[in-house]
This record gives structure tokens, sequence and C-alpha cells, in this order.
């Protein structure tokens, strides 16, 4: 997801004017990203990895 941040920030910074099909294909493009990295799955393993991490802390 870091990495559609910066192509985000680029295509924000296009005049309305100037927004075609390319841009609104590229905007789409990063959507399918961000909903492919935010997967039940990948929620589970980020909260599965937070529980380790609040183990582990809590023993050191």
């Amino acid at each position: 997801m870091k990495k559609t941040e910066p192509a985000q920030e680029i295509l924000n910074q296009i005049p309305l004017q100037d927004r075609d099909s390319r841009w609104q294909g590229l905007q789409a493009q990063i959507e399918l990203l961000i909903q492919a990295a935010d997967t039940p799955e990948i929620q589970q393993l980020a909260a599965d990895y937070a529980k380790i991490r609040r183990r582990t802390s809590r023993l050191n």
C-alpha cells in the first residue's frame, strides 16, 4: 500500500481539466491494489502479528 501513495500523490497533482480516461484507469488500478492489500486474510495476519508483538513486549 505504501507504494500506491506516491502514485496517488502524483495523480492528485494533475489539474481537473486534464484528467482523462487514462487518469481514471490509473486511479482504478490504485484502488484495486489498495483493496487487494486489505483482504480478510491480510487483516487476520496483521491482527495475529500485533498480538504476538504485544506478548513478546511483555516478556522483555
